[in-house]
């Protein structure tokens, strides 16, 4: 495989760190459904202090004297429950839907415009890597009105505005139910509504429609015990569940649905995504209005970063506790360029994006207290220094920020798109805070007791102090890692709902 590494590929590593990595230059074809046992053998030289080498493996070579490790994965692979985002375009105009490893024709537009998702991509596809996916069954057409059921199974849907809504038997009334493959009709967009049964045939969740987002269920006598059918489970791709919007678990108390979604950013030129939290209640139709909680992911994070440390639950059970009130979330994507306006040719402005567009955005799509007062913004490691250099930046959109475990970079440490000189003080927390003359905004700052990065928050702490600003400041046990920064979601969100109340701005309940 040597022709296959490149080396020298710049990339973080764990806890925020960038350093060269060496990457496998291959594309790995899905195998055949079946059962597989794949083996990894790594060796090492003996005595290897290789960097890249997790502690933990250093540790465990040097006490069993070992040179090499196998890592074994058993891996069942099972055919496709639907195509992927995925369409192809030959030289001819014909489009392409991919299954598994094969390719099946779409017969024409408005069976693609049901195909088609927010998540779908479509690529120009060569005639020799068409001729490497061998040719599958035709899709059938598909259109508006049309009612259809898979193949072995027993719910009857109609096609209705794009997406394919569950009628009984009685609503069929004598129209002709056409039996369609069941890797096409879980392709379709189901129409979501209260107290559905959905999941994928591939993972064994499953979720139940409540508020018009899905929360999990425990098990199958959750089901039961709430009169609703398992027969009556409608089954979608894998892909599509975190399309849809999402809700806490259901043996949780409910705050929000979270929802993916994108809109078109002038300053980066392009389209971006997002995931928001709307509160619970707030589908009302009332005309109440929430403040906003920007949360930034970190240097190896994306936008649902915050989910993954558990937001959705801890949300819910401080609602549940009344120590956190309705507030709208939004976790944005960012890049690799630490949240700011970047120096040099070519650079990009995340900092004008986020503080300018993003928040116009947000508050023309929903009800929020558009106002400094009822705008925070958050983030953690990479995205705490973020949150605090966007706030000192734009005091006209931001009056509370919090930093979880902010990731402050000397100028010896800097990429070289923080810039030099006065350039590196605009982008720079701490310069930021002894030389911007805002006194009214508040802020939080956290870091692990063993966290490396401990010192730039406490610089961060004492240089905010210095000129007067509220400041809270805690250190927790623990190091720059997700174990940290999910612990201690109980902590940040209360924060800033006294945050917005010392603003002045009531979280409804």
């Amino acid at each position: 495989l040597d022709g296959n590494v490149i080396t020298g590929v710049s990339a973080p590593s764990a806890g925020g760190q960038v350093r060269d990595h060496a990457v496998l230059d291959m594309v790995f074809s899905p195998p055949a459904p079946g059962h597989y046992v794949v083996e990894v053998r790594t060796q090492f030289p003996a005595g290897t202090d290789d960097p890249s080498t997790t502690t933990r493996i250093r540790k465990a070579l040097a006490t069993s004297g070992a040179t090499s490790t196998t890592v074994t994965y058993d891996l069942n692979v099972t055919p496709p429950d639907a195509f992927a985002p995925l369409f192809l375009r030959d030289a001819e105009g014909t489009y392409w839907a991919v299954s598994g490893g094969s390719r099946r024709a779409i017969p024409d537009e408005a069976t693609m415009r049901l195909l088609s998702t927010p998540a779908h991509v479509t690529l120009p596809a060569s005639p020799d890597f068409l001729g490497i996916l061998p040719v599958g069954e035709r899709i059938p057409p598909l259109s508006e009105g049309a009612v259809i059921r898979g193949t072995g199974t027993a719910l009857n849907y109609r096609i209705t505005a794009g997406e394919r809504v569950w009628i009984s038997e009685s609503d069929v009334d004598g129209t002709t139910v056409r039996i369609v493959d069941v890797e096409t009709v879980q392709s379709i967009p189901l129409a979501l509504r209260d107290h559905l049964l959905v999941r994928t045939s591939s993972a064994p969740d499953v979720y139940h429609v409540d508020g018009m987002a899905l929360r999990k269920v425990p098990d199958w006598k959750w089901v039961t015990d709430h009169r609703l059918r398992p027969a009556d489970t409608h089954t979608v791709a894998e892909w599509l569940i975190p399309l849809l919007p999402q809700g806490a678990p259901e043996w949780r108390m409910p705050a929000s649905a979270w929802q993916d979604r994108t809109f078109f950013s002038r300053t980066l030129g392009r389209t971006m995504p997002y995931r928001v939290s709307l509160p619970r209640g707030y589908a009302s139709g009332s005309a109440v209005r929430y403040p906003v909680i920007y949360l930034l992911h970190g240097l190896s994070g994306r936008y649902d970063e915050w989910n993954g440390y558990g937001i959705d639950e801890v949300a819910s059970g401080l609602v549940h506790d009344g120590k956190l009130g309705g507030v709208i979330l939004v976790a944005p994507q960012g890049g690799l360029g630490y949240w700011m306006d970047q120096d040099g040719v070519g650079a990009t402005p995340w900092a004008t994006y986020v503080a300018r567009d993003l928040v116009q955005h947000i508050d023309d799509t929903y009800r929020t207290v558009a106002t400094p007062a009822g705008r925070a913004i958050g983030g953690l490691s990479m995205g705490g220094h973020g949150a605090v250099q966007i706030a000192l930046n734009f005091p006209d959109v931001f009056t509370i920020a919090g930093a979880h475990s902010p990731s402050i970079r000397s100028r010896e440490s800097a990429p070289a798109f923080f810039g030099s000189g006065g350039a590196f003080e605009r982008r720079d927390p701490i310069s930021l805070a002894k030389s911007v003359d805002v006194t009214k905004q508040q802020f939080w700052i956290d870091a692990g007791q063993d966290d490396s990065w401990r010192s730039g928050a406490e610089a961060l702490r004492d240089a905010l102090l210095e000129r007067g600003r509220s400041v809270e400041f805690h250190t927790f046990d623990g190091g720059h890692d997700g174990w940290y920064w999910g612990d201690h979601l109980w902590e940040y969100l209360p924060f800033y709902a006294g945050a917005f109340a010392r603003n002045g701005v009531t979280l409804p309940r």
